[in-house]
């Protein structure tokens, strides 16, 4: 009673059909700048996952003369790269992990909890985001001695309170 369960689900298959690049990884800044062109073709996507999955569970009842609300939110990425290189060995014979540009995320899961209580025009929620506290690279920016990553929130938790005026 009073409980919802929602389910979303993408299954994507990207590829890259044709393309050459210059590899600026492998850009040589001693020889003018020159970098070496690199095919794409083959390649997924950066950042797009094969299979998404969002699940979240929900439950709402009368308590106390208000309300009380709590949700779990379960999300799913598979492995995903990047960036376009998907860890392609560097135009210059190097691999790409022997040249420092790992490219591939593992794929991960999420979960984030809350509960709320409201009561006339006040409101209470506990929060809970990142549960399990994973560390996920979601952005990077590579070039020749350039290897940024952007990683997720750390695990977080709080309290707050609203008031409706």
């Amino acid at each position: 009673a009073h409980t919802t369960l929602d389910v979303n689900a993408t299954w994507l298959d990207t590829k890259i059909r044709k393309g050459q690049v210059a590899d600026a990884r492998a850009q040589d800044f001693g020889n003018g700048g020159i970098a070496p062109i690199i095919d794409l073709a083959g390649n997924r996507l950066p950042l797009a996952s094969e299979i998404n999955l969002a699940v979240r569970l929900q439950q709402a009842f009368a308590l106390a003369g208000g309300r009380f609300d709590w949700q779990a939110l379960l999300n799913y990425r598979s492995d995903y790269y990047l960036t376009q290189f998907n860890e392609d060995d560097l135009g210059d014979g190097r691999t790409a992990l022997e040249a420092g540009f790992p490219d591939r995320q593992k794929g991960y899961a999420t979960l984030n909890l809350g509960a709320g209580y409201s009561i006339g025009a006040m409101r209470f929620e506990a929060f809970a985001q990142n549960v399990t506290n994973e560390q996920i690279s979601q952005k990077a920016l590579v070039g020749a001695n350039v290897n940024v990553r952007f990683l997720n929130d750390a695990r977080s938790f709080g309290l707050r309170a609203r008031l409706a005026f």
